[in-house]
């Protein structure tokens, strides 16, 4: 499984990929919207994790964006902060998942879980 971790906080997009290439993804990080969208533009993606907040734009935005490329990769949402109620629309519009910072590292793993479950499912369909 590829995936694209768009954080700019270094110390966490760090970790989240330390963690999830132990656990044996290929993963791909990017600090900013315009990072993210070049990453988007070279690779294909079978999760992308956006954090709310980037620089140069948001995680909403990038991920409605990056639908038109990707239609078939999972989203992640990521946020410090609460959604107001246009966003969370969005974020449940597009049918992503959403996680709340600070989490905990199972979270983020039970998420990608759940997420090769239902790929899995879709598959053998």
């Amino acid at each position: 499984m590829n995936i694209l971790v768009i954080e700019d906080e270094e110390a966490l997009s760090e970790l989240l990929g330390y963690i999830l290439s132990d656990e044996g993804y290929e993963v791909t990080i990017a600090r900013d919207y315009d990072e993210a969208l070049d990453m988007l533009d070279i690779a294909q993606y079978n999760l992308i994790m956006a954090d709310m907040t980037i620089p140069g734009g948001n995680g909403i935005d990038l991920i409605d964006h990056a639908r038109g490329s990707h239609p078939l990769a999972q989203y992640i949402v990521m946020s410090g902060y609460e959604l107001n109620e246009e966003q969370k629309t969005r974020v449940d519009e597009m049918s992503c998942y959403f996680l709340s910072k600070p989490f905990r590292i199972d979270e983020v793993s039970e998420i990608i879980r759940n997420i090769i479950n239902s790929l899995k499912k879709i598959n053998n369909c």
